[in-house]
């Protein structure tokens, strides 16, 4: 009732306002007269309409957020971390497993242990990791969903992460380029993704820069290396990388090579070290970010 009551006057408003208009012409006012009530009915619908479909939107969301209750309750989503059962504002992690990660203490810098671990291989400029790396931990259930349980989405939003908390430590490094450690075309179709990619991908989500996707190419097939140890890792990474020819004359004032964990180094080592020796490619700086890092 209050809402017919409101249409009312603002209807009466409008004739109002152009009532002196119609008082000069007798035509006018009986056309007036004679369309006042299908022009009033037909203001009201108008009114109505666009009202009630603002109100739609809210009764849409409610009954979106029962969809997802209903799927949910249908197809379980579990935390990957602890197994659980997420509600509908978690998402891969649950709040608890995700407040007790190990979140990195070290901001992106020349002092970071990513720095350290590459010291006299390559020359990194700054280094970043959002998580410490431990084996059978709540981060090695996250990179294992992440790699082969097909947890793309969990990827992007580490990224994000990663990207937001340099930006809150100190302001966007203002990098040139973005480039990603790559996989072979095989693993990648069976895959159905490089995570390195989706981690950058969310990480230019937050800072600039150019993100060259295909930059490096890991043109020979290469088994895991999640069982090997360092020199066997260093042996496995000799010439696994090479730059895409078609970058050849490339040139970046700063490029952030982004990779999803970094045990020994040999990974980022082989893909820096393709384009290094080139005498056409001019790289001023390089830096390197992994969503985690073994110490």
């Amino acid at each position: 009732m209050r809402e017919k009551t409101i249409l009312i006057l603002e209807y009466h408003d409008l004739v109002d306002a152009v009532r002196p208009w119609t008082q000069s012409s007798a035509f006018f006012a009986t056309l007036v007269g004679l369309i006042d009530k299908s022009l009033f009915l037909g203001y009201v619908f108008i009114q109505m309409i666009g009202r009630v479909s603002g109100k739609m939107r809210n009764v849409g969301g409610i009954l979106n957020g029962l969809a997802m209750d209903m799927l949910d309750f249908a197809f379980p989503r579990t935390c990957v971390v602890c197994g659980d059962l997420l509600i509908r504002q978690e998402f891969d992690v649950c709040y608890a497993c995700y407040f007790d990660l190990p979140f990195s203490v070290y901001g992106l810098g020349k002092t970071n242990p990513i720095c350290s671990g590459l010291a006299g291989r390559i020359p990194i400029e700054m280094g970043y990791f959002l998580l410490d790396y431990r084996r059978n931990s709540g981060v090695s259930r996250m990179m294992k969903a992440i790699k082969y349980e097909g947890a793309e989405s969990l990827a992007v939003r580490l990224g994000k992460e990663m990207g937001e908390r340099v930006m809150q430590d100190q302001g966007d490094p203002n990098f040139t380029h973005f480039a990603v450690v790559p996989m072979h075309a095989s693993k990648l179709r069976k895959r159905g993704y490089n995570q390195a990619l989706r981690l950058a991908e969310g990480i230019k989500e937050q800072l600039n820069g150019e993100l060259i996707p295909d930059l490096f190419l890991q043109p020979h097939k290469s088994i895991t290396q999640t069982k090997k140890n360092r020199q066997e890792r260093l042996i496995a990474s000799e010439s696994k990388y090479q730059l895409n020819p078609k970058y050849r004359g490339f040139y970046s004032g700063h490029l952030c090579l982004i990779d999803d964990v970094m045990t020994t180094g040999s990974t980022i080592e082989s893909c820096l070290k393709s384009c290094l020796h080139l005498d056409d490619i001019g790289i001023q700086r390089i830096s390197v970010m992994t969503a985690a890092c073994v110490l």
